[in-house]
């Protein structure tokens, strides 16, 4: 209490009683009566620069300006911040003793935050980045395969061998038998990640994966059938790290949902910083030397699931007989990887009424669906430009020849593309339907315009105009343009769709990526042909994205018919 409010009063008693550190903010009350009312103050003030008026209060700074408002009661009330910027003779510190405070603190931060870090969760996470770095890799590979095919040892009928195919029609062929490869595993890897159990499915799995990244680097002939065997291992993986982090946490939905939000960033990060070094490494090193990354990364995968990652059931230390709601109000008894009805037969009968009339009853609902094949398709369609980062290194050497090493890393664009269409994307879950299918109509036809500009610029005239550089960062930016409106219809849309069939929504999703894992093998095919073909001469990729573009305009026509099941 303050016998008079004169601004010299003030600044005295605020002065006298002010404790705070150096360089710090801290608050400060203050009362002052005033006339009968009574205020209560925090002044944000420096000496000598405060100034108080009957309708306010003033700074001699526009930021530090506060004003008295009047409560109902009639008391005053000003709140502002005391700005510490100055020191007081007589409760400084010295600046060391300070730094040796805050470091402290720090200190104590991170141990408290690496203390809470779950090691089982970080095993999966790290897992699933092996498995994406894995598989990335032959990515930005390919144009560096197409170019030396075989090994210097190989002998002169592998060479000719090899040698029938160019470089554009052998990097076709390993698009399209891996994407051949990855539609098996979406048909059945579900299946035995289900009866096997998720964490040795998934180490079995990278030993394969090891296995067929390590032919990758030492084949002159099976390189498409090595890739094709690295996209069928690496198809179990997402499967795997879900149904692991959903036994974990299937009594705390809010840990589930943020523990596959970290899933998802680990699968971009991977693939982004994979397709960043290596491209780096490839300026260096011969891609045989390159693709043994793949190989490493597996055998940490395989390591980190055997010896590390441990079952959902051992995590918690639970029992493996938790009471859910079931069809009918019956009780289940929820095991490893099996969901089965308690009592009534042996659990062999009910693993084997599992495998057979559950499986085929899933597939049954879901094939039968004339809704699921025009979803289907309209993912079909999107999946070309999720697909395209296989082949882009390849075309942007042919129609540029800069080095591949270079071409491999602007592939980078799609990844980056669906990344930033996601983060723009969001706000259509905010919309009215007819807003939605607007919103979708425009970004068909931002796809579609992307991939005719890429056609324009692949013309031999447009290159000779341009420059090749100039050319290769267009064609960079337009294909990131491209994926960047696709994202929303390839990552959501199955995913929303796949609700409507309830329990077999799992058999939905993989179906759906498995139809367009088929589709693509002779869509790139007959890219791969058109592009190569002597009847358009030089314009023979301009042609061939002329075509791509139409499929995207295919694509997105049954979309908007289908919005109302997907949105």
């Amino acid at each position: 209490n303050v016998p008079n409010t004169d601004p010299y009063s003030l600044y005295k008693h605020h002065h006298h009683h002010l404790h705070h550190p150096v360089l710090g903010q801290q608050q400060h009350q203050l009362e002052v009566e005033h006339h009968g009312d009574k205020m209560d103050t925090n002044i944000n003030m420096k000496p000598n620069y405060m100034s108080i008026g009957g309708g306010g209060v003033r700074s001699s700074s526009p930021r530090r300006r506060r004003l008295i408002r009047r409560s109902r009661n009639g008391k005053l009330t000003l709140s502002s911040t005391i700005s510490a910027d100055y020191t007081h003779p007589q409760s400084s510190i010295p600046l060391k003793d300070y730094m040796a405070q805050q470091v402290s603190t720090l200190r104590k931060r991170t141990q408290s935050t690496v203390t809470n870090i779950d090691v089982q969760d970080c095993a999966v996470f790290l897992s699933y980045i092996c498995s994406m770095v894995a598989i990335t890799l032959p990515v930005i590979l390919i144009p560096m395969i197409a170019a030396d095919p075989y090994k210097a040892t190989s002998t002169a009928s592998t060479a000719a061998t090899v040698g029938r195919l160019s470089g554009t029609d052998l990097a076709a062929k390993i698009v399209s038998t891996s994407a051949l490869g990855a539609a098996l595993g979406k048909v059945i890897n579900g299946f035995i990640c289900q009866s096997l159990g998720s964490r040795k499915s998934a180490g079995t799995y990278f030993v394969g994966l090891a296995y067929f990244s390590l032919l990758l680097s030492t084949t002159s002939t099976f390189h498409a059938r090595a890739v094709a065997g690295m996209e069928f291992c690496c198809s179990i993986m997402w499967v795997a790290c879900n149904v692991l982090i959903a036994n974990k946490y299937a009594r705390d939905a809010q840990k589930f949902a943020q523990a596959i939000t970290v899933l998802s960033l680990c699968s971009t990060g991977g693939s982004l910083s994979i397709k960043v070094v290596g491209s780096a490494l490839l300026g260096a090193y011969h891609w045989r030397k390159v693709a043994l990354v793949s190989t490493l990364a597996s055998s940490i995968g395989a390591f980190l699931m055997f010896f590390v990652v441990k079952d959902g059931e051992s995590v918690n230390k639970k029992s493996s007989e938790i009471s859910t709601s079931g069809v009918n109000g019956i009780r289940w008894r929820r095991g490893l990887s099996t969901i089965w009805p308690i009592g009534g037969a042996s659990r062999e009968e009910r693993n084997a009424g599992l495998s057979l009339q559950s499986i085929t009853s899933s597939i049954t609902r879901v094939l039968s669906s004339k809704m699921f094949w025009f979803v289907a398709l309209a993912h079909s369609c999107s999946f070309l430009g999720r697909s395209s980062d296989k082949i882009l290194g390849t075309f942007l050497f042919d129609i540029t020849k800069i080095p591949r090493h270079i071409c491999a890393s602007l592939t980078t664009s799609v990844t980056v593309g669906f990344i930033v269409g996601l983060i723009t994307g969001r706000k259509i879950e905010s919309m009215e339907e007819v807003d939605k299918k607007r919103f979708i109509m425009k970004r068909q036809i931002g796809a579609i315009f992307s991939a005719l500009s890429i056609a324009v610029l692949a013309n031999q005239t447009v290159i000779s105009m341009l420059g090749r550089k100039v050319v290769a960062a267009a064609i960079t930016l337009a294909s990131c343009l491209m994926t960047a409106n696709l994202s929303i219809q390839f990552y959501q849309f199955p995913a929303k769709f796949a609700k409507s069939f309830e329990d077999d929504k799992a058999v939905c999703m993989a179906f759906t990526d498995a139809v367009a894992f088929f589709l693509s093998c002779p869509i790139w095919a007959i890219v791969s042909t058109i592009a190569t073909s002597t009847r358009f001469g030089s314009n023979g990729w301009s042609i061939a994205w002329i075509f791509v573009s139409a499929l995207f305009a295919v694509g997105g026509g049954i979309s908007l018919k289908t919005m109302k099941e997907t949105m």
